[in-house]
């Protein structure tokens, strides 16, 4: 089942299942749901910045 159809799913309870939706349409644009999710929740934590080892989403493509 697909990151959106589970954020919408009544029987499912997903935590931040806003996140989880943008996450799945940056995903679809073709970055990874992963590093997006991670990334979104650090900006909505208040972060400027996610460090991370992954050379992919440090170019903005993971």
């Amino acid at each position: 089942m697909p990151p959106v159809a589970l954020a919408s799913s009544e029987e499912i309870v997903v935590e931040q299942s806003d996140l989880v939706r943008q996450a799945a349409r940056q995903a679809a644009e073709g970055y990874d749901f992963a590093d997006a999710l991670i990334s979104l929740g650090a900006k909505e934590r208040g972060c400027e910045y996610t460090a991370t080892f992954d050379a992919r989403a440090v170019q903005g493509r993971g």
